[in-house]
């Protein structure tokens, strides 16, 4: 499952992430930050460091105080979120700053399908 090095890409307000996943071909995993965030802060290095070596997925970073509009599409209400889509469908919401938890998530998700 580790292979690919993928780069984080941060999403700002003038992108269009619906165009961005809806042409998509693998999973997405949307990670939703604040600067001022402690857990985030945390998480962070290990999203870079495990999370972008996952094959077949692709992290969009997405801080809270700047698409306010992205954050009300997905119903994102706290920060860290990370919501995981697959051919427009989401698959997996998780709220928290538990990498082990995060990824047993993802990984039993990506052996279910």
């Amino acid at each position: 499952m580790e292979t690919n090095i993928n780069e984080i890409i941060e999403i700002d307000e003038d992108s269009n992430i619906e165009n961005i996943l809806k042409e998509s071909k693998t999973y997405n995993l949307l990670y939703f930050t604040a600067s001022w965030c402690g857990p985030c802060k945390r998480i962070s290095p290990i999203i870079n460091d495990k999370f972008t070596k996952i094959n077949n997925l692709q992290i969009y970073k997405i801080d809270i105080d700047n698409n306010e509009e992205i954050c009300d599409k997905y119903n994102v209400k706290s920060v860290p979120t990370f919501i995981l889509i697959y051919e427009n469908d989401i698959k997996m919401t998780y709220n928290g700053s538990d990498p082990v938890k995060l990824l047993t998530n993802i990984k039993d998700i990506f052996d279910n399908n």
